[in-house]
Parts: structure tokens; sequence; C-alpha cells
């Protein structure tokens, strides 16, 4: 079960954490789930496509053709211009406090939790109590998360009312030679776009979902660039 409890800079004064990236810490992934918001960053490198649940439609940024490959990772270091927040977010996560405020947690048991002593880790909290550079960037993801609940629902009843996703079958055909098929997942394609009535972009453009959906219909260019990135490697 999680160590999960929260965040305090008393307690946690020499909280150290693992800022990089890399297998061990959940990085070596081919999908990763992105948010609304952040399509227009994720779409200079990545292909978003969409997958419908039970309740709601959910995007995901592609990253590479094997199920435990990220071709954007390169050691510690993730390659693409911009990295998804749930990659962010480290050990932290917001729950909710006694009178409804957000609260901040800290899972002890976290994989980029480091020891006091580990050099190679940056420290949560400065020597005076304040936010430490490396709290700071695991905030500002967890401010796009907890940001974007609301804009998930949106967005899947707009594309409900407007029959806007396209279910895709896409085969890839990798550098050695090996077929890729992405199969059961949606997409937004670029002449269903362009046949929507004024009325109907109004509502995508009203709801702050236009912009979205055109980058996510932009991004399937990318698959170029994964298999660029698989060539390169092979």
């Amino acid at each position: 079960m999680p160590n999960v409890v929260p965040l305090d800079n008393v307690a946690h004064a020499d909280l150290k954490v693992h800022i990089g990236h890399g297998a061990a810490f959940g990085s070596a992934v081919n999908q990763i789930a992105v948010l609304p918001g952040e399509f227009a960053g994720v779409q200079r490198d990545c292909p978003i496509l969409f997958r419908k649940g039970e309740q709601r439609y959910e995007a995901v940024a592609i990253l590479g053709f094997e199920r435990d490959s990220n071709l954007f990772l390169s050691g510690a270091q993730w390659q693409a211009r911009y990295i998804p927040a749930l990659a962010r977010t480290g050990p932290f996560r917001l729950g909710e406090g006694a009178q409804g405020d957000p609260v901040v947690l800290v899972d002890l048991d976290h994989s980029r939790i480091a020891g006091a002593d580990d050099e190679d880790a940056a420290s949560v909290f400065l020597p005076h109590g304040g936010h430490a550079p490396a709290l700071d960037m695991a905030l500002a993801a967890l401010r796009i998360v907890h940001g974007a609940r609301d804009d998930l629902q949106r967005m899947s009843r707009l594309f409900d009312e407007l029959s806007l996703p396209e279910p895709v079958n896409l085969t890839v055909t990798r550098a050695s030679g090996q077929e890729v098929r992405f199969d059961g997942y949606y997409t937004i394609g670029e002449d269903r776009l362009a046949a929507l009535s004024p009325e109907q972009l109004g509502a995508l453009n009203a709801a702050d979902m236009l912009a979205p959906v055109i980058h996510a219909a932009a991004s399937l260019a990318n698959f170029n660039t994964l298999l660029a990135l698989d060539g390169q490697g092979s």
C-alpha cells in the first residue's frame, strides 16, 4: 500500500527526489495520458490519439512502437520539446483537506524518493523552508492535471455531440520491416474537422476546445517523427 502523507516542510525538511527520467521512474512507456491544455505542446513531437472509456474520451501521446519503449528517452533525459504533466508530477499528488481545499501529498515509497545524503538528488525544500525548484516544477505539473478534470468532461461531451472522433486502424512500418498496428483508437480527422458548420466550430471555440482539436488533428504527422527516431536506433 502506498505510503502517502501530506507534504510538510518541517517533517520533510530533508526530503530529496530524483528529477531525471528513466525506466526506474516509469519513463520507459510507449504512450502517456495527456490533457487538452497540453495538446499544443505535445503535438510538436508526438501523435495524439484518443481512447473511449466507459464515461469519457481520453487522449494519449504516442511515444514509441513497443510497450516499454519511449523513443524520446535518452539516458536520464526526455528529449521531446514538451514533457507531459503526468511525467513531471513525480511522487506528488493533490488531495483534499478537511475544508475541501487542495492539499499536496507525497508518496514516500515512490521510486523518485531519494536518500537525504544522495548528492545526485534534488531537495524538495530550501533551508529556510520555502519551495525548492524541484517542488515548484512538480506543483506546476499538478496544477495542469488538477485543472484539466472539467476539460476532459467538456471535451468528451462535445466529441459525442459533434460525432467528431473517428475510429482509426493505423499500421506503421518500422525501419526493420516490422508492422505495428494501432487498433481501438480514435482520431480527429482533418476532413471531419473541415466539414463542421460555423455553429459547431463556434461551440468548440466557446468551450475552449477548438485549438486543442486542431492540434490533435495536426499531430498525426508526427508518426513520421517516431519512425525517424526509431530508425536511428535500429
